[in-house]
């Protein structure tokens, strides 16, 4: 059996992240693959343990090893600041990590899992970026096939594309996971062959299929999000009670529907209640459901006519689920959000004057969207299948 190496194996407490790495598993086990994940987080964080823990409960023939530096985001500056200098000095180091270097020597492909982290738009995420590719560049020294799984960019400083190319070029093959970010990409490296796909999220299994059927009681799911990219700040405050204040009125205008605010990621509780509050003190039907596991989320998005999200992976599970979406978003979280939607021809916003206007659109073509969708998702597996056949 052929043995795959991914690195990474992302936190359990965002389903988004997760679903990825749930696709991934489900697609490179199709092929035949015994697999290995590598953790974003080292032995001691917690999110080693919720993720390790969560994949084996569905798969527990996947090994998942520690991951390579630690990085705790939530320890104040001049811990992450050193979390950075460590790293630094461990990539600059003239000997490679041993660890690493077995599990490398022990797999037939080295993949890197998909996500947004092609963007590059500053000295942070430099280091970020060297830190990530740290295990790849390993992998190319000792001559495995290096396959990036669908990634999306974002900004790009122009005092990084030389950096971000130089970093691209250990990989054999690059899949991007939407048209827009694979055309800025293809614009900046005209050298590298970059592979349209989409994300490995859809491609998770469907564990949940049988026990769910899609209902059609008018439910409408509400994914609602306040951070920056890479969940990283927060939007500022104007922006986010505009978005609120489109989403409050959207629902005013339609109070035949029942709404089911849906947290996926941890991040967004405290901005689901303040949602769940408003709408409950004007009278609405709606409820409040947290939940992280993407099977799990998979059956309750089949169970809405339609989902209004700010999430893109809210959007993606909802599609996978045959549930038309229309996704809300903000310009500074990338191309990949329009990038998907469009893809699949769903409903996408950014301007909150023209929320309703689309969502009423989408809600009018509901049926046709809903038989679409599984097809495209098909289409693309296909371009994914074209490395194996080499």
């Amino acid at each position: 059996m052929k043995r795959a190496l991914v690195f990474y194996l992302y936190s359990a407490n965002n389903a988004g992240d997760m679903a990825i790495c749930l696709g991934t598993i489900a697609y490179l086990k199709s092929k035949g693959f015994r697999i290995t994940m590598v953790s974003r987080f080292d032995a001691l964080a917690p999110e080693y343990a919720a993720s390790r823990s969560f994949v084996q409960s569905y798969y527990p023939d996947v090994v998942v090893e520690p991951g390579v530096f630690r990085l705790n985001r939530g320890e104040g500056k001049v811990s992450l600041a050193m979390q950075y200098a460590s790293g630094a000095l461990k990539c600059a180091l003239p000997g490679d990590d041993k660890r690493i270097v077995d599990l490398v020597n022990n797999c037939d492909v080295v993949f890197f899992n998909g996500g947004n982290l092609l963007r590059c738009a500053s000295l942070t995420d430099r280091a970020r970026l060297q830190a990530l590719f740290y295990p790849i560049k390993i992998a190319g020294k000792r001559g495995k096939p290096c396959i990036c799984l669908p990634q999306s960019t974002a900004t790009i400083g122009t005092s990084w594309i030389r950096y971000l190319g130089k970093e691209l070029s250990v990989f054999d093959k690059i899949y991007i996971r939407e048209a827009a970010s694979f055309e800025k990409l293809r614009a900046l490296y005209p050298d590298v062959s970059f592979v349209l796909c989409t994300d490995m999220a859809f491609f998770m299994d469907d564990l949940c299929a049988r026990e769910s059927a899609q209902n059609s009681d008018g439910r409408v799911a509400i994914v609602v999000r306040g951070t920056g990219i890479g969940d990283i700040g927060t939007l500022a405050k104007a922006r986010r009670e505009e978005m609120q204040g489109a989403v409050v009125d959207l629902v005013k205008s339609n109070l035949d529907r029942r709404y089911l605010i849906t947290v996926q990621t941890q991040k967004d509780r405290e901005l689901s209640a303040a949602y769940y509050r408003e709408l409950t003190a004007l009278g609405v039907n709606v409820e409040l459901v947290e939940e992280h596991d993407p099977f799990k989320l998979l059956k309750i998005y089949r169970g809405c006519d339609l989902t209004l999200s700010m999430r893109l992976h809210a959007c993606i599970l909802s599609v996978r689920a045959g549930t038309p979406v229309i996704g809300f978003f903000d310009p500074s979280w990338g191309l990949k959000n329009q990038g998907v939607m469009e893809d699949y021809r769903m409903g996408c916003v950014f301007d909150s004057f023209q929320l309703e206007d689309e969502f009423l659109k989408v809600a009018s073509n509901r049926d046709r969207l809903s038989g679409s969708s599984y097809t495209r998702i098909l289409e693309h597996r296909a371009e994914l299948d074209e490395f194996f056949k080499d």
